[in-house]
């Protein structure tokens, strides 16, 4: 092995010449990672397709040892695969700090660790979710019916925040980069957020002058309110975005709950407010699980709307 130089691990030497700040905080984000994905403990990596019928066509395993292997290369499938897509968001946000900060390759290398971490982390409530259910609802299914039974039963929703929302990112953020930079990052990330809800705004109260026949004086004052829904809500709304398909197009309507009822019945006849009820009333479990969202990140007791 070769010796070690300066404080630095032979296995990470090629990002040297590095301050002391960034050796600790390189030392800092890889031991979370590494124990973080440790104490997952080791696991069997994903087979070809045809791993289900090898696994029942091996004559060393009794069922039960079949049934447990692949219900353990499930759970592992599914993990891989929600993580590859947390990754693939979380290389979109380095992108941009990149694009905002103009960062060293060797400070960035640093984010893109961290970024693993976070996504780690962000996903062991759903892990336990996800095993807990797909083993409760496995349990004294036979071989036979067991492949049908993982394919209908899917991966869980949860309402975890996403790995850019977690606090374990934002305390990485704050430690890789300069105060000047992080003020950049926060400048360019509302600005962006700004500039999306005004879009959506503009998009939602369109739509709401061609169904509920809206007068000009009513657009003029709900696309103010329904920007700032946007802004309060839209972090909210991600379980609900599918990344290929976008977004449904009623559940921007659904963000219109996100301004006071007293507010909204100030701006819409009973007539507008029945239609917009039914517009969207099959819905109304997901703004529930919104606003639920919305609480758990604000650390509030009760949903806030637009005031």
């Amino acid at each position: 092995m070769d010796r070690m130089e300066g404080g630095f691990h032979p296995r990470i030497t090629l990002l040297r010449p590095m301050s002391m700040k960034c050796i600790s905080l390189l030392t800092w984000i890889t031991t979370a990672w590494i124990a973080s994905s440790s104490a997952r403990g080791q696991v069997m990596r994903a087979e070809d397709p045809g791993a289900v019928q090898k696994v029942v066509e091996n004559p060393e395993l009794t069922d039960q040892e079949k049934v447990d292997r692949i219900v353990n290369d499930s759970l592992l499938k599914s993990d891989e695969n929600k993580t590859a897509a947390a990754l693939k968001q979380m290389e979109l946000v380095i992108g941009d700090i990149e694009r905002v900060t103009k960062l060293p390759p060797e400070r960035l290398k640093m984010l893109q660790i961290a970024a693993k971490g976070a996504v780690d982390r962000s996903l062991d409530s759903w892990r336990v979710a996800q095993e807990s259910r797909v083993r409760e609802q496995t349990t004294n299914v036979g071989l036979e019916g067991l492949e049908e039974r993982l394919t209908s039963l899917g991966e869980i929703q949860t309402a975890n925040a996403a790995p850019q929302d977690s606090t374990a990112w934002s305390a990485y953020v704050a430690k890789a980069l300069q105060p000047n930079e992080v003020k950049a990052w926060i400048e360019a990330q509302a600005a962006r957020a700004s500039y999306r809800a005004s879009a959506l705004a503009g998009l939602l109260v369109s739509e709401m002058e061609r169904k509920l026949h809206l007068s000009v004086e009513q657009t003029d004052k709900l696309e103010p309110l329904l920007k700032r829904a946007f802004e309060d809500y839209l972090p909210d709304m991600g379980n609900y975005i599918d990344r290929n398909s976008g977004i449904d197009f009623r559940l921007l309507m659904l963000v219109i709950q996100g301004v006071p009822p007293e507010t909204r019945q100030g701006i819409l006849t009973p007539a507008q407010e029945a239609h917009l009820q039914t517009l969207t009333g099959d819905l109304t479990g997901w703004w529930q699980s919104i606003q639920q969202a919305h609480q758990r990140r604000l650390g509030i007791g009760r949903p806030q709307g637009v005031q």
